[in-house]
């Protein structure tokens, strides 16, 4: 699989496994035109399906009856088809190697079935899993390290944290018993790159780790010197030197090896002296340059640095406390003098943290993400004098994120929303773009929420897509222009399925999108108590827009004999620069103008919804808005439940109160802190944190209802010991959640 293209597939797992169901991976044949994929049913059942993508046709990758019967025969146990103990296949000519606890090899002209002994399928490198996903049946795991560099395995734990387990030297293999589900990660030993992740099988499979092991920062290119840090400072050694590169370096201001770029000539090195001073050594004279400071004075992060391919210049992407401002900086090595080659700017907040990137094609030119038309899109700079080209991508819709970059195409991939208008503008759809002329093609079109994986020579596109009343769908595409070839599969919805629901916000303008979770057994005369499922967040949306398979936990709660609804206000990210610029310095807005207007709406729609028993529950951002909601909007919300939120407004977390609060730390920082205004709650409060949070100080939730106490404010607070972020998830706080929104409403 070619770069660009397992980047692709990365990203798209990034994007969240498949709704909470199995993914349909094609595993491609070597001639590029046809897939085999493993169909997994209910109850165990399954079937491998062969597809091929010119002649547009899909059909069982074997005979499943007539193997059954020879399986039963050989092994003198009964096998049905669709119940076959394979996990995999691999094609080999004539022959089918089909991979399971027992392996067998099966020549498809004779259909001779012949035990394999020792044959061991290969696992797909995948992305990082969205959660923890663990079975218990044992497995098995044969790694195989052949990046010529010494390997750290590790097992993801219940938390998503990463576990070292063992190292692998260059060509050693590890036999190693695991679960199913079980992700382990591959890393480099020596500089933590991330080289693969991989998720056990259902049994024996083998991880071949060929990623090509990154280059070690210390090391010139021509393998000539090495840098390496001692008492702070910078000291290099090689063609018999062993001298100190800096003098500089002191505790609090050191230098990092991390941070280390040689020039391509290996003449030069960049490096930072703590976190936003950057230098640059000159290796040939000796001297030291530091950099004009004037267009970097108040740096939150000096990130990027990208050497030309004179090794002329360096640059870096400068991020401004505040996040008011974000520059891409060119440094000329020999003078230190410092050019700005694009700048975004904003009265309010860049959101670098979402709508950041930089990609050089050469030295002459730029992609680069920016909202500078009120929309974020793509453009084109010139990479020397840092004019802009063109705009890429424009209209009134958003880049969501960039897949890949075909440079030797000049065309760019990307999801977007809101690109088809009249449809829900937070559905991803999968686009291509031209670098050098308009040409903006929608590949998917279905409306619904995409993910979409390349075939490994770029021509085909398997898209699966669904909505959250709609099953997943898959189907098969050109990849020139998003034609169909075929449907490979169409699941069938089961359970009671989430209402999207459509209506004006605050401005009687703006359409606000949602979903309504009713009971199982709703009836029509009947009133219900409503209760909002809030995550308020600037730096995302948080309504589900695809397929969860199974009973989702919003579901669980309606069908306690309550409406559950969840959507998007104005301050959330995904829409445009204005419907985002709501949150600055405001986030106790939380969108709730929004929300009301919506809840009004849809109540005129399904009128079992009763507004005068309206509860609220969130996590995180979340439980922070859903005391927000009682403090300030409590002729509203009546009983509300807030997990590990962050009530305090505390700036120690930079990348994301100061983005949407600004710097310096103002009167804004209090005003929107649910600290300062507990005296105001009105209606029934359940606090809930874990002790251990590592993601929101426990200590807010603490102080909170301290200062609740102080102000004769009745609540109940419940601390989990040893509880993480959002214990909520938990079994025992999932209960105790849903038990109080129940009892008060």
């Amino acid at each position: 699989m070619n770069w660009p293209t397992r980047a692709l597939c990365l990203l798209a797992l990034l994007r969240g496994t498949l709704w909470g169901q199995p993914q349909l991976w094609p595993h491609w044949l070597e001639n590029g035109t046809q897939f085999w994929y493993r169909n997994d049913g209910a109850g165990g059942e399954r079937e491998f399906v062969l597809v091929d993508a010119v002649q547009g046709w899909r059909r069982p990758a074997f005979d499943h009856a007539r193997v059954a019967r020879l399986l039963s025969r050989r092994s003198g146990q009964s096998y049905k088809a669709r119940r076959l103990p394979f996990y995999g296949l691999r094609f080999e000519a004539s022959q089918l190697m089909l991979c399971g606890p027992v392996s067998w090899r099966l020549n498809l002209t004779s259909y001779e079935l012949v035990q394999a002994f020792g044959e061991l399928e290969s696992l797909p490198v995948l992305g990082e899993v969205a959660s923890w996903a663990t079975g218990t049946l044992p497995s098995r795991i044969q790694f195989v390290n052949r990046t010529g560099a010494e390997v750290q395995l590790a097992w993801l734990n219940s938390q998503g944290q990463p576990q070292n387990h063992a190292q692998l030297t260059a060509g050693e293999q590890l036999d190693q018993p695991t679960f199913e589900g079980q992700v382990w990660l591959v890393e480099h030993a020596t500089t933590g790159a991330r080289l693969a992740c991989f998720q056990a099988a259902e049994g024996p499979a083998r991880a071949i780790i060929d990623c090509p092991p990154s280059h070690d920062p210390r090391i010139s290119p021509d393998g000539s010197f090495v840098v390496e840090v001692r008492d702070h400072n910078l000291w290099l050694r090689g063609r018999g030197q062993d001298r100190a590169l800096s003098s500089d370096g002191r505790a609090g201001e050191e230098y990092a090896e991390a941070d280390l770029r040689w020039s391509p000539d290996s003449h030069k090195l960049y490096a930072l002296r703590g976190c936003d001073n950057p230098q640059i050594f000159l290796l040939e004279s000796g001297r030291q340059v530091t950099p004009d400071p004037a267009l970097f004075v108040n740096p939150l992060a000096l990130h990027s640095p990208r050497w030309s391919a004179t090794s002329e210049r360096v640059t870096f992407v400068y991020q401004e406390r505040g996040h008011r401002v974000l520059r891409l900086l060119a440094v000329e090595a020999a003078t230190g003098r410092v050019k700005c080659l694009i700048e975004e700017s904003s009265p309010t907040f860049v959101c670098d943290s979402q709508n950041y990137f930089c990609h050089w094609l050469g030295d002459r030119e730029v992609l680069w993400m920016s909202e500078r038309s009120g929309w974020n899109h793509l453009w084109l700079f010139d990479g020397l004098e840092g004019l802009p080209k063109r705009a890429v991508t424009g209209g009134p819709w958003v880049v969501q994120k960039v897949a890949v970059v075909d440079e030797a195409r000049r065309q760019v991939s990307f999801w977007a929303g809101a690109v088809e208008p009249g449809r829900d503008p937070y559905y991803a759809k999968y686009c291509r773009a031209n670098l050098d002329e308009p040409g903006l093609m929608v590949l998917t079109h279905e409306d619904g929420d995409h993910q979409v994986l390349p075939s490994p020579n770029g021509a085909f596109l398997v898209d699966t897509w669904s909505r959250v009343d709609r099953a997943p769908v898959t189907d098969l595409l050109k990849a020139n222009d998003g034609a169909k070839i075929c449907r490979l599969e169409e699941s069938r919805a089961s359970g009671n399925r989430p209402r999207p629901f459509v209506a004006k916000g605050r401005d009687g303008e703006t359409e606000i999108y949602g979903v309504i979770y009713f009971p199982r057994d709703v009836q029509k005369g009947r009133k219900y108590p409503v209760v909002e499922h809030i995550y308020a967040s600037p730096d995302q949306f948080a309504t589900p827009k695809s397929y969860q398979a199974g009973t989702v936990p919003d579901q669980r709660l309606a069908d306690r004999g309550l409406i559950v609804v969840q959507c998007d206000g104005m301050g959330t990210w995904g829409r445009s620069k204005a419907f985002h610029d709501v949150c600055y310095k405001n986030l106790r807005d939380a969108g709730f103008a929004d929300r009301k207007a919506w809840m009004l709406a849809a109540a005129r729609r399904y009128p079992q919804m009763d507004l005068t028993r309206v509860g609220i529950y969130g996590s995180s951002a979340g439980g922070a808005s859903a005391v927000a909601a009682l403090l300030w909007h409590h002729d509203f919300y009546r009983v509300a439940v807030a997990d590990c939120g962050n009530h305090d407004c505390s700036p120690a977390n930079l990348d994301w109160m100061e983005q949407w609060m600004g710097w310096p730390i103002g009167p804004e920082y209090a005003d929107n802190a649910n600290l300062t205004w507990a005296a105001r709650l009105q209606g029934k409060l359940l606090l809930m944190v874990g002790d251990q949070d590592d993601k929101v100080p426990p200590a807010s939730t603490l102080h909170l209802a301290q200062a609740l106490d102080i102000a004769g404010k009745p609540h109940e607070l419940w601390v989990l010991k040893g509880g993480r972020h959002c214990v909520s998830e938990t079994q025992e706080g999932w209960r105790r959640l849903t038990d109080f929104l129940v009892k008060n409403l």
